[in-house]
């Protein structure tokens, strides 16, 4: 810069004098600036692929650059459970093919450095599908069978699924919820839900009679919602609000015959199919009669694992969340990393992610 600031005297008082003299030289103007959604989200895929603990503490401080607020880490999968829990030590030697995990301590200092970029940290853990590593180190949680082996990638959608209604399955809730909430201070933990194949609950004779006694009419929607139910009122419990996939919703209105009491108002769904009647027929935006809290994450808009020759950018500086409001948060771009190293991470994620965070603070491009 020149002018003033060039002929400053040396030292930050002359650098405050000169900058002062150059502002008083500007017209007059009051600049206004504020997010038009609460949460800007970015997740990240750390089963797959290990991501190590300054690799996350970078994508974090990119993030806050970005004035992105909210991380969603993803810590467990069909592939590795990478969260230790104390009370089952067993869940982060489930895969023999990485080993490699987040201790106490590593997570504490990833969420003690987001909380300096005020950043909130959003852990998943997923279930009740995609919990093949879970199953192998607890095979007691599942309808059936006592060995499962846990894949080295994805290969699909796995049918054996933690088994709703069990005893062993709530024992293991609660000692693996207890220790997420310790962990992390946020209000907010995601707990799962999608791509669950009822197959083994439907021919599970514990679901069934869990079934019978509390007068569900089904072996798949009913169940789930009972799931999310019980794991409401747990996380509840700590003050906690639980948030879960779409995939539920698409037939709850016809398919639940017991709709858990309160739902509406203390779940929150992260919409990334969009299917009616979460999303409109577009399946990129939230309906506006859509009752449930919200975060936005079409496939289509704001998925950044794909290819980039195989990305058409215009849907992502097309996309709009839908109106802002009681139903919309805001939303989140998720980076799956079944084929991505953390060498592969930053190209799919930039440039791709600046557009997504214009439409999460901005909205959409005039």
């Amino acid at each position: 810069l020149g002018g003033p600031l060039a002929s400053s005297p040396a030292g930050s008082s002359g650098l405050v004098t000169g900058t002062a003299s150059w502002i008083r030289r500007l017209p007059s103007f009051i600049l206004q600036d504020w997010p038009r959604y609460a949460w800007r989200g970015l997740q990240l895929d750390c089963v797959r692929h290990y991501m190590p603990l300054e690799f996350i503490k970078r994508y974090l401080q990119a993030m806050a650059y970005l004035k992105a607020n909210t991380f969603h880490w993803h810590l467990t999968d069909d592939q590795n459970w990478r969260l230790y829990i104390p009370k089952r030590p067993r869940l982060v030697s489930s895969n023999r093919w990485s080993t490699e995990f987040y201790s106490t301590e590593d997570v504490q200092e990833v969420v003690a450095f987001a909380r300096s970029l005020f950043i909130t940290v959003v852990p998943t853990v997923e279930t009740p599908g995609h919990s093949l590593s879970a199953l192998a180190a607890y095979p007691e949680i599942a309808c059936a069978g006592d060995h499962f082996e846990v894949p080295k990638t994805r290969v699909g959608t796995y049918k054996d699924i933690m088994c709703v209604s069990k005893k062993a399955l709530s024992e293991f809730a609660n000692d693996v919820f207890e220790e997420v909430v310790r962990l992390f201070p946020g209000k907010y933990v995601h707990v799962g839900g999608d791509e669950t194949p009822t197959d083994r609950w439907e021919h599970s004779e514990h679901v069934k009679a869990f079934a019978g006694k509390a007068g569900l009419n089904n072996l798949g929607p009913d169940i789930m919602e009972a799931w999310y139910c019980f794991l409401g009122n747990l996380l509840g419990g700590y003050n906690r609000t639980i948030v879960m996939w779409d995939d539920h919703f698409a037939s709850r209105n016809f398919k639940v015959s017991k709709k858990c009491p309160g739902a509406e108002q203390s779940w929150v769904v992260q919409a990334w199919k969009m299917e009616p009647p979460v999303g409109n027929e577009d399946h990129s935006s939230v309906h506006r009669n859509w009752k449930f809290q919200t975060v936005a994450s079409p496939m289509k808009a704001v998925y950044l694992d794909y290819p980039i020759a195989s990305i058409d950018f215009n849907v992502t500086l097309k996309w709009r969340l839908g109106e802002p409001g009681a139903s919309v948060l805001g939303g989140c771009a998720n980076m799956w990393t079944e084929d991505s190293e953390p060498k592969d991470v930053g190209g799919k994620v930039y440039p791709r992610y600046l557009g997504i965070t214009e439409r999460l603070w901005g909205g959409t491009l005039a």
